[in-house]
């Protein structure tokens, strides 16, 4: 090839390759939000890699993904009335409904609220 040929390739084939890179390494870099913590997907199943909230690189070419939960606390509320604030971290749902020995009905309204140990995230998902 002459000088000219030479010329063209790195003229096309460099920032080719520079922009393939760039962007391998963008999708590798995966930001978990404060307030939250990542759990780190190998082909769909979950791994025992824990995922702190702030920047990590994550090679996207493996079949890897990352599963966002809020660390924060969490609460669960059966019974009583609905959550009015539109607040994401609060559920509701029906009262249980129990039927004691002497076959008397009763409703049982309860909170549950945790919070979620990153060492043991694998086992929520």
């Amino acid at each position: 090839m002459n000088t000219v040929g030479w010329i063209i390739v790195l003229v096309v084939a460099v920032p080719t390759i520079g922009l393939l890179l760039w962007m391998a390494i963008g999708a590798s870099l995966v930001r978990v939000p404060s307030g939250s913590l990542g759990l780190l997907m190998l082909k769909g199943r979950a791994s025992d890699t824990d995922l702190l909230p702030g920047s990590h690189f994550v090679p996207a070419l493996r079949r890897r993904a990352v599963e966002i939960y809020p660390s924060v606390e969490l609460s669960y509320r059966a019974g009583g009335p609905p959550v009015a604030d539109g607040s994401v971290l609060e559920r509701s749902g029906p009262a249980l409904e129990v039927t004691l020995g002497d076959r008397t009905r009763a409703a049982v309204s309860y909170t549950v609220r945790f919070r979620l140990v990153p060492e043991q995230l694998r086992h929520v998902h």
